[in-house]
């Protein structure tokens, strides 16, 4: 398969299809500054990732500018086609960096180097109808049809990649693991990537064992004292439970392009051994900016 050739390293499925995910929300963040409808029903642009260890499966949705039926067709039927050639040319000669690199081109197919499966559900502003696309990995055919509620729930505008996971990837269906690949290859994408994870959180709850030992010592002392016993308050211990939630994983904005005099000598140190896997601070450092 073509996307084998391509790719030593399957990690970077994830690389791949968040940029894709990046580039939909650029189309639609360009669409909407002439048009503040666009963004109608879904105005938080962000990626948002999730595994399911259950169902051995992974998700990434994005909220960006989705695909029409003709869109889908075009970008996903054909290998390496991406719509973002002819929207550039239909804003050819427009002020500003628009970074669109291709929502859909060779790069989404990396989701078959770890996916025996793909299923895309995508809405269009162009479109009425919500299409879910799907294709098995090997496989010359794809189909697709309307929405009916097979792909997770309903989707007000975007796009929905579920990756139905080999039997040699499933490990990847876990939040720490992606977590890692986000930090790794995706750190410095300028939207907001949320990844549904968990994390410990303290709560008060009842020590029976203690509790029962207390209520025992009074029952004791009572009984000493020919009184009738009273019921003890019960005793309080911390405990830890996982809290499931959205979680940012990019908060840190590319250091690049930041003012130089807003950047602490502690922020180069720390994107140095972040960026390259150092322990060590770097020896010297050199930043300007460039208009």
């Amino acid at each position: 398969m073509i996307v084998n050739s391509l790719y030593s390293n399957r990690e970077v499925f994830l690389r791949e299809l968040i940029s894709n995910a990046s580039d939909a929300l650029d189309k639609l963040r360009f669409t909407s500054v002439t048009d503040q409808a666009a963004l109608k029903g879904r105005e938080d642009l962000e990626i948002l990732i999730k595994a399911d260890a259950e169902a051995n499966t992974i998700t990434i949705e994005d909220s960006g500018i989705g695909m029409s039926h003709e869109q889908l067709l075009s970008n996903l039927g054909t290998i390496a086609r991406s719509g973002t050639r002819k929207f550039m040319e239909a804003v050819q000669g427009a002020k500003g960096d628009t970074n669109l690199i291709g929502q859909f081109g060779v790069g989404f197919y990396s989701a078959f180097l770890v996916a025996d499966k793909v299923t895309v559900l995508t809405k269009s502003n162009d479109d009425a109808t919500t299409w879910i696309w799907s294709s098995n990995v090997g496989s010359h055919q794809f189909t697709v049809k309307p929405d009916d509620g097979s792909a997770g729930g309903p989707l007000v505008r975007g796009t929905r990649v579920i990756l139905h996971l080999k039997e040699d990837a499933q490990e990847l269906a876990d939040p720490v693991r992606l977590a890692r690949l986000i930090k790794q290859y995706s750190q410095f994408i300028q939207f907001p990537i949320k990844l549904y994870s968990a994390t410990k959180e303290p709560k008060q709850v009842e020590d029976t064992a203690a509790t029962e030992r207390k209520q025992a010592a009074e029952d004791a002392k009572a009984k000493e004292k020919g009184e009738e016993p009273k019921k003890v308050e019960p005793v309080m211990k911390t405990d830890y439970e996982d809290v499931w939630d959205w979680r940012l994983q990019n908060d840190n904005k590319p250091i690049w392009t930041r003012n130089p005099k807003e950047v602490a000598p502690t922020d180069y140190n720390e994107f140095f051994k972040a960026t390259f896997g150092e322990f060590l601070d770097p020896l010297a450092h050199v930043h300007f900016n460039v208009e």
